[in-house]
């Protein structure tokens, strides 16, 4: 087992090194000629990649298994294809972020391309109407004739609302990724969803959009081998064109990029700009970036913000619009209420951060609670606070809808379920990173201690290291090469490297918010910039380790200034050692 300079990190965490594959790892050449170095190769096989190739280079038609699969799959997919067959009307119910607008958008964008022009769709307005399908909403769609049901991205523990849908004549599927309740219970319609007790398929890690395009794949394939098609005059929908879609809502629901996910991030990034609204919402942004991190920071932030703080409906409509002008006007309107929303969240979170000492500081989960906080940006708040902490959070706002945000290894979703199921939420769910729920505010304390005591026997996982480099040994052509990993994202961060047997050296902090030092070694140096790391128990532990010796773990890159380029880690975590004053005295 690898030795670091320490046994418990400046952030309170073992690391563990994954184990490096039988054999020496070769290189691997991409189909347009490009070699990816064995370093990359060795770190993707410790990450439990058995195909390389495939990984470097992910397609669909590799990746994508048989829709047929998952459970119920055919059942609804032969539903839908009725509908399609007679031209029935469809009503699609979907949820206010990122993944239910495209789930909305790539089910609309079929019906349309397959003749169906007059089906119809609802959000839920989050003030008014809260999460999940609710009984006047669904009255609504069918008094306004729909026959079949879709819902996406929701309705696993939506019993009393399938329920009544059901009564008032509604045939109803559910696409959903949400976690279901312990007991495996159901509702009354037919649910596909990978994380139900009888689904053995392995695609637990989709997300609803994920799955509604494995759906449509089905129903497409079925309306083929109907014949419908030849029979109507028209092509079948363009499955591929509408991939960008997918690629968004995956990358923005932060589901782990692996397996199919990963084709379909990699592959739909490039068709991001084939949706007119997208490529409005590009121009409106001002960025042309086709990449996981334009998905995650720019464009999935801009389509939330309706669903956050204004008309729910807007980022489903902007995606669904083939009319440029319509397209560029919603753009623009949902790139100024993001600007709005990230004021609201900077000054929610300010608040938070201040108010956690005094309200379970302590706590193995944070609960905060003000009643001005606006419940769409709680979500935003949550996040902020367990990355501040290093604690999984939970903020609750208006009329108290709640929002929660979990440290690895602790299911979140499954604790709200709990408390829901005991009484202390009026409504509760999610999955294991993230969850929602609406709280009275007097069971907000019972809450509080609820979900602590879920968390009394949780757990930390070991850190994971990609592979541990002596300072100054890791080949530039090798750091160079790393992108070739990508897409980056939850379930393939970008390679975690921990740079070993360092002294940090000129540790100095810059506009009072950043640390920076260098990592000095026997075979070269490296510097290190922690961003907003001043108050942080990792930039607090680097600021006092001056001439000491640092095992660093974090993202390498390479930086440029003044004409000389060198590689620059972000730290992650740090190992403290023992004092090397010597080394670090020679260095200056």
């Amino acid at each position: 087992m690898y030795e670091f300079c320490n046994d418990m990190s400046a952030r309170n965490r073992r690391w563990e090194i994954r184990q490096a594959p039988g054999g020496a790892a070769g290189e691997v050449r991409l189909g347009d000629g490009t070699v990816v170095p064995p370093e990359l190769v060795e770190i993707a096989a410790r990450r439990g990649v058995a195909d390389a190739a495939s990984y470097f280079e992910p397609t669909l038609r590799a990746a994508m298994p048989d829709p047929s699969s998952l459970p119920r799959m055919d059942e609804a997919s032969s539903r839908f294809a009725r509908a399609v067959r007679d031209g029935e009307k469809v009503a699609i119910f979907g949820d206010y972020d990122v993944d239910g607008a495209t789930s909305v958008a790539l089910l609309t964008r079929f019906l349309r391309q397959a003749g169906i022009r007059d089906s119809m769709f609802h959000i839920p307005q989050r003030l008014t109407e809260g999460y999940g399908p609710n009984i006047p909403a669904i009255t609504g769609l069918r008094e306004r004739g729909a026959g079949l049901l879709v819902i996406a991205d929701s309705g696993t523990t939506a019993f009393e609302a399938i329920s009544h849908a059901v009564s008032i004549g509604f045939d109803v599927i559910v696409l959903d990724h949400h976690e279901p309740k312990d007991d495996g219970a159901l509702p009354s319609a037919i649910v596909v969803n990978p994380k139900c007790g009888e689904d053995v398929s392995g695609l637990t890690y989709l997300c609803s959009a994920g799955l509604v395009m494995l759906f449509l794949v089905a129903v497409n394939r079925q309306l083929r081998q109907e014949g419908f098609f030849a029979a109507r005059g028209i092509g079948e929908p363009r499955l591929l064109d509408m991939m960008g879609l997918v690629a968004l809502g995956t990358v923005a629901d932060m589901v782990p990029l692996e397996g199919l996910n990963r084709a379909y991030v990699k592959n739909g990034l490039r068709a991001l700009p084939q949706i007119v609204g997208i490529q409005a919402l590009m121009d409106a942004a001002d960025n042309q970036e086709c990449s996981a991190r334009s998905c995650g920071f720019v464009l999935g932030p801009c389509i939330n913000a309706g669903g956050r703080i204004s008309d729910t409906m807007q980022g489903a409509r902007l995606l669904i619009s083939d009319d440029v002008g319509e397209a560029k006007e919603i753009a623009g309107h949902l790139f100024d209420l993001n600007r709005e929303r990230q004021q609201m969240q900077k000054d929610m979170v300010a608040d938070c951060l201040n108010r956690v000492s005094g309200e379970g500081s302590g706590d193995l989960v944070i609960v905060v609670y003000d009643q001005e906080w606006h419940p769409g940006v709680v979500g935003l708040g949550a996040s902020k606070v367990k990355d501040f902490f290093d604690r999984s959070a939970v903020v609750i706002g208006r009329d108290g809808k709640g929002s929660g945000r979990s440290v690895e290894g602790f299911n979140i979703g499954k604790a709200f379920i709990k408390a829901q199921e005991a009484g202390l939420l009026k409504k509760g769910g999610g999955h294991a990173a993230a969850g929602g729920l609406t709280v009275a505010p007097d069971r907000i304390a019972g809450f509080r201690a609820f979900i602590n005591g879920e968390a009394k026997d949780f757990r930390r996982p070991p850190t994971k290291v990609d592979m541990a480099v002596p300072v100054g040994l890791l080949p530039r052509h090798v750091v160079e090469a790393f992108d070739l990993m990508a897409p980056f994202g939850m379930g393939n961060p970008r390679p975690r490297i921990a740079l070993t047997g360092g002294v940090l050296a000129d540790v100095r902090v810059l506009k009072g918010a950043h640390v920076k030092a260098r990592l000095l070694g026997a075979g070269g140096e490296a510097d290190l910039i922690l961003f907003n790391g001043v108050g942080t128990a990792l930039g607090g532990a680097l600021q006092g380790a001056e001439g000491r010796f640092a095992d660093v773990l974090g993202e390498i890159g390479l930086n440029s200034y003044g004409g000389v380029t060198k590689i620059q880690i972000k730290p992650e975590d740090a190992m403290i050692g023992a004092p090397a004053s010597a080394l670090a005295e020679a260095a200056h």
